[in-house]
Protein backbone atom coordinates (compact mmCIF):
# COMPACT_ATOMS: atom_id res chain seq x y z
CA UNK A 1 0.00 0.00 0.00
CA UNK A 2 3.00 2.66 1.26
CA UNK A 3 4.27 1.34 -2.29
CA UNK A 4 1.39 2.28 -3.96
CA UNK A 5 0.80 5.98 -2.68
CA UNK A 6 4.90 6.50 -3.12
CA UNK A 7 4.18 5.52 -7.08
CA UNK A 8 0.89 7.47 -7.73
CA UNK A 9 3.14 10.83 -6.11
CA UNK A 10 5.77 9.91 -8.43
CA UNK A 11 3.81 9.60 -11.42
CA UNK A 12 1.36 12.87 -10.80
CA UNK A 13 5.07 14.73 -10.57
CA UNK A 14 6.13 13.24 -13.56
CA UNK A 15 2.91 14.76 -15.45
CA UNK A 16 3.20 18.27 -14.20
CA UNK A 17 6.45 18.59 -15.74
CA UNK A 18 6.91 20.21 -18.81
CA UNK A 19 9.85 19.01 -20.40
CA UNK A 20 9.91 21.28 -23.52
CA UNK A 21 10.27 24.70 -22.13
CA UNK A 22 10.95 25.17 -18.38
CA UNK A 23 12.79 27.89 -17.66
CA UNK A 24 13.31 29.75 -14.47
CA UNK A 25 11.40 33.25 -13.83
CA UNK A 26 12.66 35.88 -11.72
CA UNK A 27 10.60 39.46 -10.86
CA UNK A 28 12.21 42.23 -12.12
CA UNK A 29 10.97 46.30 -11.60
CA UNK A 30 9.27 46.62 -15.80
CA UNK A 31 10.94 49.91 -15.36
CA UNK A 32 14.39 48.88 -15.78
CA UNK A 33 17.40 50.14 -17.58
CA UNK A 34 20.04 48.97 -20.27
CA UNK A 35 22.41 50.32 -17.58
CA UNK A 36 21.39 48.60 -14.71
CA UNK A 37 22.49 45.41 -16.37
CA UNK A 38 24.95 47.37 -18.31
CA UNK A 39 27.87 44.17 -18.75
CA UNK A 40 25.40 42.12 -19.75
CA UNK A 41 23.65 44.24 -22.48
CA UNK A 42 27.00 45.46 -23.80
CA UNK A 43 28.64 42.07 -24.41
CA UNK A 44 25.13 41.12 -26.44
CA UNK A 45 25.15 43.93 -28.50
CA UNK A 46 29.27 43.53 -29.83
CA UNK A 47 28.10 40.18 -30.28
CA UNK A 48 25.25 40.42 -32.31
CA UNK A 49 25.34 43.49 -34.16
CA UNK A 50 25.61 44.05 -37.88
CA UNK A 51 25.49 40.30 -38.50
CA UNK A 52 22.20 38.70 -40.57
CA UNK A 53 20.69 36.31 -38.01
CA UNK A 54 18.51 33.63 -39.38
CA UNK A 55 16.66 30.54 -38.40
CA UNK A 56 15.64 27.32 -39.87
CA UNK A 57 11.87 28.95 -41.04
CA UNK A 58 13.07 31.62 -42.70
CA UNK A 59 12.70 34.36 -40.20
CA UNK A 60 15.59 36.63 -39.82
CA UNK A 61 17.07 39.22 -38.04
CA UNK A 62 19.69 42.60 -38.74
CA UNK A 63 20.63 44.39 -35.46
CA UNK A 64 22.45 47.86 -35.71
CA UNK A 65 23.47 49.64 -32.98
CA UNK A 66 21.91 53.28 -32.88
CA UNK A 67 21.58 56.46 -30.73
CA UNK A 68 18.81 57.12 -28.11
CA UNK A 69 15.92 58.77 -29.83
CA UNK A 70 16.02 61.91 -27.64
CA UNK A 71 17.11 63.24 -24.61
CA UNK A 72 15.18 62.08 -21.39
CA UNK A 73 15.93 60.36 -18.16
CA UNK A 74 14.83 56.94 -18.73
CA UNK A 75 16.09 57.20 -22.84
CA UNK A 76 19.59 57.91 -21.33
CA UNK A 77 19.51 55.10 -18.96
CA UNK A 78 19.23 52.93 -22.52
CA UNK A 79 21.63 51.05 -25.17
CA UNK A 80 19.53 51.62 -28.34
CA UNK A 81 19.56 48.90 -31.59
CA UNK A 82 17.79 49.30 -34.82
CA UNK A 83 15.80 45.74 -35.50
CA UNK A 84 15.20 44.84 -38.54
CA UNK A 85 13.07 41.31 -39.48
CA UNK A 86 12.80 39.48 -42.60
CA UNK A 87 11.60 36.31 -44.06
CA UNK A 88 13.99 35.04 -46.55
CA UNK A 89 15.35 38.09 -46.94
CA UNK A 90 12.19 40.12 -47.24
CA UNK A 91 12.01 42.58 -45.10
CA UNK A 92 8.95 42.43 -42.67
CA UNK A 93 9.53 45.30 -40.19
CA UNK A 94 12.01 47.78 -38.83
CA UNK A 95 11.79 49.27 -34.73
CA UNK A 96 13.77 50.97 -32.63
CA UNK A 97 14.97 48.84 -29.31
CA UNK A 98 16.46 48.97 -26.29
CA UNK A 99 18.21 45.72 -24.24
CA UNK A 100 17.40 45.30 -20.66
CA UNK A 101 18.12 41.61 -18.12
CA UNK A 102 14.93 38.99 -18.84
CA UNK A 103 12.65 38.20 -16.46
CA UNK A 104 13.74 34.59 -18.03
CA UNK A 105 17.12 33.46 -16.49
CA UNK A 106 19.73 33.59 -19.02
CA UNK A 107 18.33 36.17 -21.51
CA UNK A 108 17.90 39.24 -22.48
CA UNK A 109 14.66 41.17 -23.54
CA UNK A 110 15.08 43.34 -26.68
CA UNK A 111 12.01 45.79 -25.55
CA UNK A 112 9.98 47.92 -28.97
CA UNK A 113 10.67 51.80 -28.06
CA UNK A 114 7.43 52.34 -29.59
CA UNK A 115 4.98 49.68 -28.64
CA UNK A 116 6.88 48.04 -25.86
CA UNK A 117 6.47 44.39 -27.37
CA UNK A 118 9.37 42.29 -26.50
CA UNK A 119 11.96 39.66 -28.39
CA UNK A 120 13.94 37.30 -25.63
CA UNK A 121 17.09 36.45 -26.59
CA UNK A 122 20.21 34.78 -25.74
CA UNK A 123 23.82 34.09 -27.00
CA UNK A 124 24.51 30.70 -26.74
CA UNK A 125 28.00 29.82 -26.46
CA UNK A 126 27.96 28.28 -29.93
CA UNK A 127 27.42 31.47 -31.94
CA UNK A 128 24.23 30.84 -31.95
CA UNK A 129 20.94 33.37 -31.01
CA UNK A 130 18.01 31.52 -29.06
CA UNK A 131 14.46 33.16 -29.02
CA UNK A 132 11.78 32.45 -26.44
CA UNK A 133 8.51 34.25 -27.14
CA UNK A 134 5.62 31.57 -28.00
CA UNK A 135 8.23 29.17 -29.41
CA UNK A 136 11.92 28.08 -29.04
CA UNK A 137 13.79 28.95 -31.87
CA UNK A 138 17.48 29.22 -32.56
CA UNK A 139 19.09 31.49 -35.35
CA UNK A 140 22.67 31.37 -37.00
CA UNK A 141 24.97 33.95 -38.22
CA UNK A 142 24.23 34.06 -41.98
CA UNK A 143 26.02 35.84 -45.21
CA UNK A 144 23.28 35.29 -46.80
CA UNK A 145 19.42 35.04 -46.71
CA UNK A 146 18.04 32.09 -47.71
CA UNK A 147 16.01 31.36 -50.58
CA UNK A 148 12.04 30.87 -49.91
CA UNK A 149 11.66 26.83 -51.05
CA UNK A 150 7.83 27.60 -51.32
CA UNK A 151 7.61 30.94 -53.18
CA UNK A 152 4.15 32.64 -53.42
CA UNK A 153 3.13 33.09 -57.39
CA UNK A 154 2.30 35.76 -58.71
CA UNK A 155 -1.48 36.29 -59.14
CA UNK A 156 -3.34 36.89 -62.29
CA UNK A 157 -5.59 39.55 -62.88
CA UNK A 158 -8.91 39.38 -62.19
CA UNK A 159 -9.73 39.49 -65.96
CA UNK A 160 -7.01 36.54 -66.72
CA UNK A 161 -8.69 34.43 -64.11
CA UNK A 162 -11.83 34.85 -65.87
CA UNK A 163 -13.52 36.83 -62.52
CA UNK A 164 -14.37 39.56 -64.99
CA UNK A 165 -16.90 39.04 -67.80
Amino acid sequence: MNNTIKLFFVALAFLNVNPAYSFERIDLDPNRTSMEYAPQARDFINKVTNYKWEAENGEGFHFMETDKPYEDVYANQNMFLKVKTFIYGTPTGESLSYVVQSSTVGFLDVINWENRTILTLRLLPDGTLESYNSDLMKFRKVQEWSENPDPVEDLESAEESGLVF
